[in-house]
């Protein structure tokens, strides 16, 4: 009924909004709290999931695999895949699955801990299996950060069980910045940490005390990933093909 429609532009439907909203308030049922969204850093606003379904596309993106330093261990590391390098700067965790099974791996000295099940797609055959170990075995281990400007007082930098981890791709072994996903919020969330998020509302990093400082977080990826390989901290780096969301 197109002379009686339910739309919100109506100022009936609006005293409705309001009206369920100071019920809720009234009953204690409204609260504080924060999620992850999708976003949009040129229009500055948060978009629903209809708007992003009408907006994914095939891209080529960085796809690196990062080094993690074992806290106190010489030369050995967890390996992490991301095609977001720009995230790395708000790394807080790193997320295992505590089923499956892991290795560490060496070659010329350099040990990396990944999934026995993903060492054939990442490691080449000259990594020799020094030790085979549970997911269990590698909770509450702590790294150390890649890239550290980004200040934080927060307790983190440790492993954690994450039901998210796959085999499909990666090392089974997934970096974690709670500002960024939704899988990498609830991790946070859990572990009481507030998120390291040195980016602003226009996508560009806000935090002085990064290089990177008022540089789109996409066009830093190249950067960042140049950084990481100086400090010996890239294992390797791809371009893939993927499909991602972007505003229509």
């Amino acid at each position: 009924n197109q002379d009686d429609a339910y739309i919100t532009l109506r100022k009936e439907y609006m005293e409705s909004e309001w009206w369920a909203l100071k019920t809720l308030f009234e009953k204690k049922l409204l609260y504080k709290d924060y999620r992850i969204s999708p976003y949009c850093p040129r229009c500055e606003t948060s978009l629903s999931s209809h708007e992003v379904a009408q907006g994914y596309a095939e891209v080529k993106d960085h796809s690196i695999y990062v080094k993690f330093k074992v806290s106190g261990a010489n030369n050995r590391y967890f390996l992490a895949w991301t095609t977001t390098p720009w995230t790395v700067p708000s790394n807080m965790f790193l997320a295992i699955k505590s089923t499956y099974d892991y290795v560490l791996a060496e070659k010329d000295g350099e040990e990396l801990i990944l999934a026995r099940d993903r060492v054939k797609a990442v490691l080449d055959s000259e990594w020799k299996i020094k030790t085979e170990m549970k997911g269990t075995d590698l909770l509450g281990i702590r790294y150390e950060r890649p890239i550290t400007f980004a200040k934080t007082n927060e307790n983190c930098f440790y492993v954690v069980n994450g039901d998210y981890v796959t085999l499909e791709d990666g090392t089974g072994i997934v970096h974690t910045a709670p500002a960024f996903g939704s899988d990498d919020f609830d991790v946070g969330k859990r572990e009481s940490v507030k998120p390291i998020n040195p980016v602003g509302l226009n996508g560009k990093f806000d935090d002085k005390n990064l290089p990177w400082f008022g540089k789109f977080v996409k066009e830093a990826d190249v950067d960042i990933i140049k950084y990481l390989k100086s400090n010996n901290l890239l294992f390797k780096s791809e371009k893939i093909v993927h499909t991602y969301p972007f505003c229509y």
